[in-house]
């Protein structure tokens, strides 16, 4: 008359912008440069603190990739570490945006995203970046820190001035210094 067992099934909806939600997040970035291939890639360590596994999308864009993705899965707990081959050459400055997300086009899904820059022979800079736009397009390049961009566009590998011009010029400086304020005490 009873049925031996009974099945049931919950569903929560997760509101990922709260604070109260333990959702993935990016740990850490990393420009690798690979100067033998000529190439580079983007290492993104992302950390899932809750009881639930993610499958999620690992999103980069920068002033020369567009918009290249991996899917990512942090078990409950665990980091998951994920690499994309970018566009740029290993001596190209590399600025440009990563982000997560679980839902692709879906405004509901985001989780985590940071904007970042690395020149070449300096450590990667990364900081927190607003998530506003719908996850899975590409970004118009506009940076929160639009110096990553004038870095990008006027960067040079080399002084602009050799050692004796950067003395000369110091020397100069000193000698312009003195000449104003002996004219200022006459």
């Amino acid at each position: 008359m009873y049925p031996d067992f009974y099945m049931y099934n919950f569903s929560y909806e997760l509101n990922a912008s709260s604070p109260k939600v333990p959702s993935p997040y990016i740990r850490d970035v990393e420009v690798v440069r690979d100067k033998q291939n000529d190439s580079t890639s983007l290492r993104v360590t992302t950390l899932n603190p809750g009881k639930r596994a993610y499958s999620m999308y690992v999103q980069v864009e920068t002033f020369g990739t567009d918009g290249r993705y991996t899917i990512a899965a942090p078990q409950p707990n665990q980091t998951d570490v994920e690499t994309i081959q970018l566009d740029e050459s290993s001596d190209e400055v590399v600025a440009g945006k990563v982000r997560i997300f679980d839902e692709w086009a879906e405004s509901d899904g985001k989780f985590d995203q940071k904007e970042f820059i690395a020149k070449p022979s300096e450590d990667t800079n990364a900081w927190d970046d607003n998530f506003e736009q719908v996850p899975g397009t590409v970004d118009e390049y506009t940076y929160s820190n639009e110096s990553a961009e004038q870095y990008r566009r006027d960067y040079v590998d080399e002084d602009v001035l050799s050692p004796p011009e950067k003395r000369a010029g110091a020397v100069l400086s000193v000698l312009l210094l003195v000449g104003a304020v002996l004219w200022w005490r006459r």
